[in-house]
């Protein structure tokens, strides 16, 4: 038959039935569909990318998933591992014993890592990082620690995963996912899921995992307990009650409001008031003080005299410096008359304790507050000064001498000085320009 012989030259398809193309075809997993010059064609294109036989194929596969197998549970050191499923009485609750695990951890394992591959390339699952959705949906629950031995480097950490969209088997058990670390630097040895993807070692449920371990890790170092940690809270999944139904058989429907549920007052229940002189007056005072704490800014506050709250006077501040001395660039600022002025004026800057406190608690805000402003007008303070030895010698000085001096407030624009030339004009001449 052909499927027993070793077709190398595609010329010996010639000799070949029908009924022998279509059995190498169907062996390599190809379509056997066609007339024989179709068949031929087509036999010899899988002779040319070298196809090999599914029963190779799968024989191949199987060797390389016994190699996983054994490079899964032993470590670098050469230790052997049991698999996580023949552990039976050793799982503890207590996630603060699993190493500190880091996102950049995750990211080398699900998109950098090797050594699952069988062609040396990266994993590159990235997809599998916005399975952080199911980790803060709450569908990780049930994480359990095992340290294998106290001798082993390496420890298991496994969890329990809710079906992110349940079919109509309600019955189906949540998935398992597992992974092995290092247990000194945390670093992902193998990992793995009872899920359909889960021989990939990089399913959503394994990342979900590994998200859930990046979140303890982060409460850790910043001395807080994890959410995990509460045993009431973690090892119960959330509830979620989902029955799924065919859209073609959900019924929207709208929400009305009828007017016969409100309830209707009658004459008979109306208020009477028989007796207006039995009704006591308002307590003007009384009840502006309870509508000041619920509402400081009603009307009603505003419309009573007494009730308006009076004004604080505006504090003045302390005068800070006056400079009634001006030297010009030809004096020698270090001569004996120039250092008695500085050393004079020095001595005379002073300000009570009483000043200080004032103008501490005027000038906080800093340039929300209307007195730092006004206590920085035409002072060379330390951020000015730094904007004046950056300045080009070709940039003109305006508005730097602007910003020191406070003159922010003044403007000029083309509309400004439009309105000024306006207000110079006659009144008949500005209103013939306005007709």
């Amino acid at each position: 038959m052909a499927s027993n012989k070793e077709v190398g030259d595609p010329c010996q398809f010639d000799n070949l039935s029908v009924h022998e193309l279509k059995i190498y075809l169907r062996d390599r997993g190809a379509h056997v569909s066609g007339n024989r010059p179709e068949l031929i064609k087509r036999a010899r294109g899988l002779v040319q990318i070298g196809k090999r036989t599914l029963k190779e194929i799968n024989i191949q596969d199987n060797n390389n998933k016994l190699e996983r197998q054994e490079e899964l549970f032993t470590t670098p050191l050469g230790e052997k591992l049991p698999e996580p499923g023949s552990l039976k009485g050793c799982w503890e609750d207590d996630v603060l014993k699993i190493p500190f695990f880091r996102t950049q951890d995750l990211y080398n394992y699900l998109v950098l890592n090797r050594s699952r591959t069988f062609d040396n390339q990266n994993m590159n699952a990235r997809k599998q990082l916005k399975a952080k959705v199911f980790y803060e949906d709450g569908h990780v629950h049930s994480v359990k620690y095992n340290q294998i031995s106290h001798k082993c480097s390496h420890c298991y950490v496994r969890a329990k995963v809710i079906l992110s969209l349940p079919g109509s088997d309600v019955q189906k058990k949540d998935y398992e996912p597992w992974a092995c670390l290092a247990k000194v630097s945390g670093k992902i040895h193998a990992a793995g899921c009872n899920c359909a993807a889960g021989e990939g070692e990089s399913c959503n449920h394994v990342a979900a995992l590994l998200y859930a371990l990046v979140d303890i890790g982060s409460k850790q170092k910043d001395g807080l307990n994890a959410p995990t940690s509460t045993k009431c809270k973690w090892n119960q999944p959330r509830k979620r009650k989902i029955s799924p139904q065919r859209s073609q058989h959900l019924v929207f429907k709208k929400l009305k409001f009828e007017n016969d549920t409100l309830q209707k007052v009658s004459p008979s229940t109306k208020c009477k008031v028989d007796n207006l002189h039995n009704v006591k007056p308002l307590n003007s005072l009384a009840f502006g003080e309870k509508l000041k704490k619920c509402a400081p800014h009603a009307a009603f506050l505003l419309s009573d005299s007494e009730l308006v709250a009076p004004e604080e006077p505006i504090p003045v501040l302390h005068k800070l410096h006056s400079v009634d001395f001006f030297n010009k660039d030809s004096v020698d600022l270090k001569s004996s008359m120039c250092e008695n002025n500085f050393e004079t004026y020095f001595k005379s800057l002073n300000c009570k304790q009483d000043d200080c406190f004032l103008i501490e608690n005027s000038t906080k805000g800093q340039h929300k507050s209307y007195h730092w402003k006004n206590a920085r007008a035409g002072r060379l303070t330390s951020s000015s000064f730094g904007t004046i030895c950056k300045k080009k010698p070709e940039t003109k000085p305006d508005i730097l001498l602007r910003s020191i001096m406070g003159y922010n407030d003044e403007f000029d624009t083309a509309a400004t000085r439009w309105a000024e030339v306006m207000n110079q004009l006659p009144s008949v001449c500005t209103k013939g320009v306005f007709k």
